[in-house]
């Protein structure tokens, strides 16, 4: 075979021979390709569809072991090569997904299912598809008999659900700006209870107290016998009082920006689980911040000393991140300082050293590889 042949005309055969059940042809032109790729210099760009046509090639033919190491180092060479059109990849961790489902590789599915919902979450506001994600890792989670974190799961993409389905902002702020009038005219409280409603509703089942399809049910009895929510809660055995009256302090307080609705949802949460006062429960809010302010710096960190982002770059983004109120993960990525999966890889290996599975300087020297900085100069 002639090795001199271009590029362009490897792939071209390799396409041709699989078009003919030609598998060892095609394989065979698709390891010249790749090795013209790696071995002449030729740009990222010929490298990746070299690799992406092996790897779909792969999984076409059902080479699972192949296909899975193709799409691994397909996945490494994009990021570096895409950077921050990072939402670009979203489609190729589908096709990884397809074989490994296949092989019944669960563990790694569930970190390329993952790996996806978190690219959803910081470069796209597609929440239908998020919803979709969601639903996929929840159902195997629940093949992995993790029902606890299949719930939480559940739990997210229900709010999702939900919050397709509540009226466009222009027509909610339309009411809302109506409200005293409405109020002051007619002394009707119905559409301020419906909003306590639906409040509550969200304080209770967006941290995991009652799943959303009973609080669902529960929502029928109260507009049914014209009861407040929070007393059919109460009598469905669901809630007490005491975390009902809870809840309604912290809406209160959300209202008056006090606190956020996270924060609410937070302290409601050790209410009914730790037994706490409102109080107590919103200090140990506040230290939980307080730590995950400690464990956001030393991702910063890690992300300074493996090279990835300048000092400079990382206060840029911490002051952006406070005035956009963005998680710091989600600021990298809206600030163009880092691309998505790089910030997802970079997350999940100081997961590793909080786990006491990595030391720090060997997640650094992992950070480092990820640097396109770092990659060898074409031969």
């Amino acid at each position: 075979m002639d090795t001199n042949n271009s590029w362009q005309e490897l792939i071209n055969e390799a396409q041709q021979a699989d078009q003919n059940n030609d598998l060892a042809g095609a394989k065979k032109y698709l390891d010249l390709a790749l090795w013209k790729a790696e071995q002449h210099g030729l740009n990222s760009e010929q490298l990746l569809k070299t690799l992406e046509q092996y790897a779909l090639f792969s999984t076409r033919r059902y080479m699972d072991d192949q296909a899975l190491t193709c799409w691994n180092r397909f996945l490494k060479e994009a990021v570096r090569a895409w950077g921050k059109d990072s939402e670009k990849l979203l489609p190729y961790l589908d096709k990884m997904s397809e074989v490994l489902e296949r092989k019944h590789n669960w563990p790694v599915l569930e970190q390329v299912y993952r790996q996806a919902i978190r690219l959803e979450e910081l470069v796209s506001d597609h929440s239908d598809k998020l919803s979709k994600r969601l639903e996929q890792l929840s159902g195997l989670l629940v093949q992995l008999k993790r029902p606890d974190e299949a719930k939480e799961i559940g739990v997210r993409q229900r709010a999702i659900k939900e919050k397709n389905a509540a009226p466009p902002p222009s027509v909610h702020s339309a009411v809302t700006q109506q409200m005293p009038a409405i109020m002051s005219n007619t002394g009707n409280h119905q559409t301020l209870q419906a909003e306590r409603r639906i409040f509550i509703g969200q304080l209770f089942t967006r941290s995991a107290i009652i799943p959303y399809d009973q609080f669902s049910q529960q929502l029928k009895v109260s507009k049914k016998l014209g009861m407040p929510i929070g007393e059919v809660l109460i009598d469905s055995g669901l809630i007490t009082r005491v975390h009902l009256e809870a809840a309604l302090k912290l809406q209160v307080m959300a209202r008056e920006d006090k606190i956020t609705v996270d924060q609410a949802g937070a302290a409601l949460r050790r209410v009914c689980h730790e037994n706490l006062s409102v109080e107590d429960a919103l200090n140990t809010s506040n230290q939980t911040a307080s730590d995950q302010q400690t464990v956001q710096m030393h991702f910063g960190s890690l992300l300074v000393d493996s090279g990835l982002i300048p000092g400079d770059t990382l206060d840029q983004v911490l002051k952006d991140m406070e005035q956009n109120q963005n998680t710091f993960a989600k600021q990298l990525v809206v600030s163009k300082a880092l691309s998505a999966m790089i910030v997802g890889e970079a997350l999940e290996l100081q997961e590793e050293v909080q786990a006491g599975r990595l030391t720090t300087q060997q997640a650094i020297e992992k950070l480092k590889t990820l640097n396109p900085a770092n990659r060898a100069a074409p031969v």
